[in-house]
Formats: C-alpha cells, sequence, structure tokens
C-alpha cells in the first residue's frame, strides 16, 4: 500500500497500492509508472553523488601521492648530500734512524722507515768497521709502537734474510739484538730478548740519497 489519499475535495480517503490506475483532476495515473519514476530519480541523485565523492576522494589522493612522492625525492636527495665520506687518506710517515759505535766511532749503521698505517717498509745499513757490509730492505708491519718486519740484505754477493723487531720512543728506535746459534752458524731472534740496541733518529737529508 502506498498511502491514504483525498482524490477529490470529498471527505473520503481511499487506500492505494502499487499497480492501481488513479484518477486525478481527469489523469489517469498508474501508481507503479510514479513510484518508478520517482525511484529512478533517487538512483540517479544517488549515482551522481557517488561520482562526485569518487572524484573528489581521486583528486584528493592525487595531491597526497604527489605531496608525498616530492618529499621522498627531498629526503633522499638531503640524505645524499649529507652522506659523510668515509674514505680517509693514510699519509706515509717517513722516520730515519742512525747508529754510531765502535771504537773511534768506526761502525756505523742506519735504518729508514716507510711507514703507511700498519705497513712498514724502508731500507737498513750496517758499515762496520773493516766487516762485511750488510744493505738491504725492510718490510714489515706495525702494531702501536713495536715493528715486526724481514731484513733482506746482501752481504758478500750473497742474498741473505733475517727477522728484525722495532721499537719507537722518543727520537729513537730500538732493535732487538740478535743471538748466534752455534750449530746453525746462523743469527735469530730470541723470545726474550729485550730492546737493546739504540738508534737516534736523525734527519733523512744527511743519509745517502740511494738508502732512503
Amino acid at each position: 500500500m502506498i498511502s491514504r489519499v483525498n482524490l477529490a475535495d470529498t471527505d473520503e480517503y481511499q487506500e492505494l497500492n502499487i499497480g492501481d490506475t488513479v484518477t486525478v483532476y481527469g489523469n489517469s495515473i498508474h501508481l507503479g509508472e510514479v513510484v518508478s519514476v520517482e525511484e529512478r530519480k533517487l538512483e540517479s541523485n544517488m549515482a551522481h553523488r557517488l561520482k562526485a565523492a569518487l572524484l573528489q576522494a581521486t583528486i584528493l589522493f592525487a595531491i597526497y601521492a604527489c605531496n608525498f612522492s616530492e618529499k621522498e625525492n627531498q629526503t633522499t636527495a638531503s640524505t645524499i648530500r649529507k652522506a659523510p665520506t668515509k674514505t680517509k687518506a693514510i699519509n706515509t710517515v717517513n722516520l730515519c734512524f742512525r747508529q754510531v759505535t765502535g771504537w773511534q766511532n768506526q761502525d756505523t749503521a742506519w735504518i729508514v722507515l716507510h711507514i703507511n698505517g700498519q705497513q712498514v717498509t724502508g731500507s737498513y745499513v750496517n758499515l762496520p768497521f773493516e766487516k762485511d757490509v750488510r744493505r738491504g730492505t725492510l718490510r714489515g708491519t706495525k702494531k702501536e709502537k713495536e715493528i715486526s718486519a724481514l731484513w733482506s740484505f746482501m752481504q758478500e754477493g750473497q742474498l741473505d734474510s733475517l727477522p728484525v723487531q722495532f721499537k719507537l720512543t722518543n727520537n729513537q728506535l730500538r732493535q732487538k739484538p740478535f743471538s748466534y746459534n752455534k750449530d746453525t752458524g746462523r743469527k735469530y731472534l730470541a723470545d726474550t730478548t729485550s730492546y737493546s740496541v739504540i738508534f737516534q733518529e736523525t734527519n733523512c737529508a744527511d743519509l745517502p740519497e740511494s738508502d732512503i
């Protein structure tokens, strides 16, 4: 039932249902058509409102996405600009030491060290008076103040090598002396040996250029 309506200027009301045909002021109206027209209008209005809401939501989402993307790009660029450089240059330190000993200070020796981080290279020359000369290179590593290296040298035309250990102190380079093995006839480093051989720091320009 749709409603109770007054179809004429009378005090009587009539109950109407969908599908009934009524006459209002001489015009016949099918109630099903009236309802269908009203339903279509309502559906059309709802569809227009839904489309408008969807369009508004799409526009807002697009604006938000653009702003978010721009902020992301700015953050990424800022991070790249502010990223600290982890590469750190290691400068090589050059040190020179000299030792003068023997009768009338006739025995001389000098050591040149090139220290690059933990890596150590250089040269070691030993010139005892009227004895065999040992002239060679150093290659080893440094840990705090101590240096362990291999001394490769020439003596009487023969290539030989010995392990050496040094310790850096104030204006000095201290070396562990060699011990001698009678059975093998070779020198070696004893574990209990102290740094008792002393070289004084000197200006590298005072040493022969070929050994620096």
